[in-house]
């Protein structure tokens, strides 16, 4: 186990037995943590999401920024998307490779929503649904 704002180190072997709670508050906490077969994205308050890939727990350089506090996150089948539903109960989509218009810097949150949604499942065999 490791404290979310530190960078897990790859050639360290972390023990469950050794780990201390720390005694900080945290500014920014999780609201919210999708896992795939590939990795898992963590979500915080302020809206930003960390990309981890398993299975050796390494931090993507990239944060990448939602325009809203993310309730619920899901992962699809490739880790290469993910959808999420706000506080408010609006589902929108972000993708984790894509460009936005005007930047060569990778990770589109989707301007397109669907409100009043409290659920989300991705196909198991198609990363587009």
């Amino acid at each position: 186990a490791f404290h979310i704002e530190e960078i897990p180190n790859p050639n360290t072997i972390y023990d469950k037995q050794k780990w201390k709670n720390t005694t900080s508050q945290i500014a920014d906490p999780i609201c919210s943590v999708a896992a795939g077969k590939d990795g898992f994205i963590v979500g915080r308050s302020s809206g930003q999401v960390y990309q981890y890939t398993l299975p050796y727990i390494q931090r993507n350089e990239n944060k990448f920024l939602l325009k809203c506090k993310p309730q619920t996150l899901s992962l699809n089948c490739n880790c290469t998307k993910f959808a999420i539903i706000d506080i408010n109960g609006v589902l929108t989509f972000f993708d984790m490779e894509e460009c936005p218009p005007g930047s060569k810097v990778p990770g589109y949150h989707k301007p397109d929503e669907k409100k009043e949604v409290w659920s989300v499942i991705w196909s198991t065999d198609n990363p587009d649904m």
